[in-house]
């Protein structure tokens, strides 16, 4: 059996799992007795994200810490913080489950950790690239998305 980890941010669309949720489903036709579909959603600000909105295996979420509230107020440390925290949970997942391939959808800025731990394990990896993650972002992310590619 072939392990697909698709790692997102999940962002939601009104009431609808958005454009994660519909890659997901389109995906729901395909044999589940070769392929087993697990998401990790890294959104650290979003609230209201469900397991049984998505259609997969294992859904994993960041872990709620009591000071979450507190540093979502702080601009510069709260996106330095989700950033660790989507890479140490992802770590986890890693650790714990052979995974043959993690499909990023939505490029963070932290991918090249990803990739890098990916490389580690011996994970294929596989990026989905939208005009929003890499026409957008700053040098600093830049850099780090090319050195993820």
């Amino acid at each position: 059996m072939k392990r697909i980890l698709f790692v997102s941010f999940c962002p939601r669309r009104s009431n609808t799992t958005g454009i994660t949720g519909k890659l997901i489903d389109s995906l729901a036709g395909l044999d589940r007795t070769k392929y087993e579909i697990d998401l990790l959603d890294t959104n650290f600000f979003e609230a209201g994200h469900k397991a049984e909105d998505f259609k997969v295996v294992r859904y994993y979420s960041l872990p709620n810490k009591k000071s979450a509230s507190l540093i979502r107020k702080v601009p510069f440390i709260r996106s330095r913080y989700a950033a660790s925290l989507a890479v140490k949970t992802f770590r986890t997942v890693i650790e714990g489950t052979k995974y043959d391939l993690v499909a990023i959808y939505h490029i963070p800025e932290y991918a090249d950790r990803i990739v890098k731990i990916c490389n580690n394990f011996g994970v294929k990896v596989l990026m989905y690239p939208w005009g929003g993650d890499i026409l957008c972002c700053t040098g600093y992310a830049k850099r780090h998305i090319q050195k993820a590619f």
